[in-house]
């Protein structure tokens, strides 16, 4: 009963969930003991912000990264994955622009594709998202998808600094993200 009261408290109230708190009243049910019911009920809230990039993108990290329920693992899927990160990229979401390529380029959840691997980071990185442009460079290093070119990574590369003042190589292409 408690279970079923906080279930509706949440329905009443999901409305009001801005698109910086989705991810943590997500996590919250489905990574709590609240059974299969509440995380399919968070899942379906977050699939019904039709034209909501951010929730989009979530729903796809969960199934990119697998999730528990009940303490029992639910198994990555990185085929729905792809599908949420699509539907984010569409509406020029950034970090699911990258993902997208991420799945391109190492082929999870999508025919692996280089080509349009760089064309997503590319994307992504022209919104000033550093990961993003780092793969970009990479990409440019090794040939992948595009025609390798030092000095066009190297070009990359020097933004990307100025972008986070970090090391280029945060991200590690090899995953899916």
């Amino acid at each position: 009963i408690k279970q079923q009261l906080q279930i509706k408290s949440w329905q009443a109230n999901q409305t009001l969930v801005g698109s910086r708190n989705l991810r943590s009243l997500t996590n919250f049910f489905i990574r709590n003991t609240y059974g299969t019911r509440a995380a399919n009920l968070a899942i379906q809230n977050l699939e019904g912000f039709a034209n909501h990039a951010y929730a989009q993108y979530e729903v796809g990290l969960l199934f990119k990264d697998g999730f528990y329920i009940a303490n029992t693992p639910v198994q990555k899927d990185l085929t729905q994955a792809f599908k949420y990160f699509e539907l984010a990229a569409k509406q020029g979401y950034a970090p699911a622009e990258y993902q997208l390529g991420l799945c391109y380029l190492n082929g999870n959840g999508a025919t692996k594709d280089a080509g349009k691997a760089v064309t997503y980071f590319k994307l992504s990185s022209g919104q000033d998202y550093a990961a993003a442009s780092a793969s970009t460079g990479l990409c440019y290093t090794k040939g992948e998808g595009v025609v390798q070119d030092y000095t066009q990574a190297g070009t990359i590369f020097m933004l990307r600094q100025q972008q986070s003042n970090a090391s280029p190589l945060l991200e590690n292409q090899t995953e899916a993200g």
